[in-house]
């Protein structure tokens, strides 16, 4: 139980580091574009440029729900899927 008190902690603490810099970088990001990403595309570009960033994360810095995210990511899992199979189909061909 305190095992998972501290893991909680860190998490936490951890977010709060990442939430102010994915930010900036998103909106410096946006600066150079003529047109807004939507949030599936916000999602994508924040898991490509910090992989590995918890959904309650990318949930704080977008100011949606975390639901949201993991929807968004599992449609990501299956389009890269999709992408795969297509590849070693065309490999196989």
């Amino acid at each position: 139980m305190w095992s998972e008190t501290v893991e909680d902690y860190e998490a936490d603490c951890q977010k709060k580091r990442l939430v102010q810099p994915i930010r900036n970088a998103s909106a410096a990001f946006s600066a150079t574009r003529t047109d807004e990403l939507g949030t599936a595309a916000e999602v994508q570009w924040i898991e490509d440029h910090f992989p590995g960033t918890l959904h309650k994360t990318i949930a704080e810095v977008l100011k949606v729900s975390p639901a949201l995210i993991t929807r968004h990511m599992n449609q990501r899992v299956a389009q890269l899927g999709q992408c795969k199979r297509f590849q070693d189909a065309l490999q196989n061909s």
